[in-house]
C-alpha cells in the first residue's frame, strides 16, 4: 500500500508498504547523482532508502509531525468531486453562461488538490525514487572505491617520499646517493648546522655546487661523489670559484678521499678539504638518523613541511636552479 510523508506541502518520504524513500528535498524530484532536475531545483537531489519497519517508520512520522497520506480510492474521489461539483455548479448559477461554467469548473479544481495522492502518481514517484536510489548506490560504491585507490596512492607515494627524505640524511646511504642528492645531501647538512644555503646552477657554476652562508662566514662549496680519490682538479675549480663569488672559504667534500696532490694544493691555496670520515664525523654531530626508519604515516604528516622542504630542493638540485642573492 502507498504511502506518502507530508510536511509543510513537501513529500518527504514515499512507500510501497515494504520499501521507503527519503529525499533532501521534495521525494517528487529526486535525481540521481549529478542530474538534477533543470524544471525545479539548480542540484541533484539525493534519494536514501530508509532501514525501517513500517511501524517504526510510522512512529517516526507522527514525532516529526509527517503526516502520512495514502491513496485516495474511488469513493473517496467521489466524496472530494461531489462536493466541489456542487460549489462549482452554485457559482455557474449565480454567474451564468460561459463565465459561470469556466469559474464553476475552476473552483472545482483548485478544491480537488488531493488528485496528486492518486495510486498511479504515488507509484510513479515511488518507482523513479527506487531507481535514482540505486544510482546513488552505485555512485557512492564507485566513489568509495576511488577514493581508497587515491589513499594507497597517496601511502605509495608518501613511502617514496620518507624513502628519498631519509636517504638524504643518513650517514650509512652516502654511497648509494646520486651525485645531485649528494649536493642536496651537504646543502641539507650544513643548514641543519645553522647556515643559510643554496645550490648553484647547473652550468657556469665556477666548480662551486654549493653556497653556505652564516654570519661573517660564506662558503663555496664543491662537492665530489668519487669511488676513487679527488685530484687537484677540484681543489683548484673551488679555489677559482670562491674567488668569483668574494666567499670567505672554499670547500670540497667527497665521499671518499684526496690524493696526496691534492692534499698539497689545498694548503697552499688554502682550500678546506673534508674526506668521507669528516664528513661522517659533521652527519653525526648534526643529530641525524643513522638509518632510514620504517614509514609510519602519523610521523611523515608530522614532519611533511620539512619533507616538503628538503626534497624540493633536491628536486631544484636536479634543475640546479640559482640565486644570484648570494652573491655579494
Amino acid at each position: 500500500m502507498y504511502q506518502v510523508g507530508v510536511k509543510g506541502g513537501n513529500w518527504l518520504f514515499v512507500t510501497d508498504g515494504l520499501e521507503i524513500y527519503g529525499a533532501e528535498d521534495d521525494v517528487r524530484y529526486s535525481s540521481g547523482p549529478q542530474l538534477p532536475d533543470p524544471g525545479y531545483r539548480p542540484r541533484t537531489n539525493r534519494i536514501t532508502r530508509l532501514v525501517l519497519t513500517q511501524a517504526e517508520f510510522a512512529r517516526h512520522c507522527a514525532s516529526n509531525n509527517i503526516e502520512l497520506r495514502g491513496c485516495i480510492r474511488v469513493n473517496e474521489k467521489a466524496k472530494q468531486i461531489s462536493g466541489p461539483a456542487v460549489g462549482g455548479g452554485i457559482l455557474g448559477a449565480l454567474f451564468g453562461g460561459p463565465v459561470g461554467a469556466v469559474l464553476g469548473a475552476g473552483v472545482a479544481g483548485w478544491l480537488y488538490s488531493g488528485s496528486d495522492f492518486t495510486d498511479e502518481n504515488i507509484a510513479s514517484v515511488f518507482n523513479r525514487a527506487k531507481a535514482n536510489q540505486i544510482k546513488w548506490k552505485n555512485h557512492d560504491e564507485q566513489k568509495a572505491k576511488i577514493e581508497l585507490e587515491q589513499i594507497a596512492e597517496y601511502q605509495k607515494v608518501s613511502q617514496e617520499r620518507w624513502r628519498r627524505y631519509h636517504k638524504i640524511r643518513n650517514v650509512t646511504s652516502v654511497d648509494e646517493l646520486t651525485g645531485i642528492e649528494f649536493e642536496a645531501a651537504v646543502a641539507s647538512l650544513y643548514e641543519r648546522t645553522g647556515y643559510t644555503v643554496m645550490l648553484t646552477k647547473a652550468s657556469g657554476d665556477f666548480g662551486v655546487d654549493v653556497l653556505a652562508k652564516k654570519g661573517t662566514e660564506f662558503l663555496a662549496i664543491q662537492v665530489k661523489r668519487y669511488t676513487g680519490n679527488v685530484g687537484v682538479r677540484a681543489v683548484q675549480e673551488v679555489a677559482s670559484g670562491a674567488h668569483y663569488y668574494k666567499a670567505t672559504t672554499a670547500v670540497v667534500i667527497t665521499n671518499s678521499f684526496f690524493t696526496e696532490q691534492a692534499r698539497k694544493l689545498a694548503k697552499s691555496l688554502p682550500v678546506t678539504l673534508i674526506n668521507k670520515k669528516r664528513l661522517a664525523n659533521m652527519w653525526e654531530s648534526s643529530s641525524t638518523t643513522t638509518s632510514i626508519p620504517p614509514f609510519d604515516i602519523q610521523q611523515y604528516e608530522a614532519i611533511k613541511p620539512d619533507i616538503d622542504k628538503e626534497l624540493h630542493r633536491l628536486d631544484v638540485a636536479a634543475g640546479k636552479k640559482f640565486s644570484r642573492r648570494f652573491v655579494r
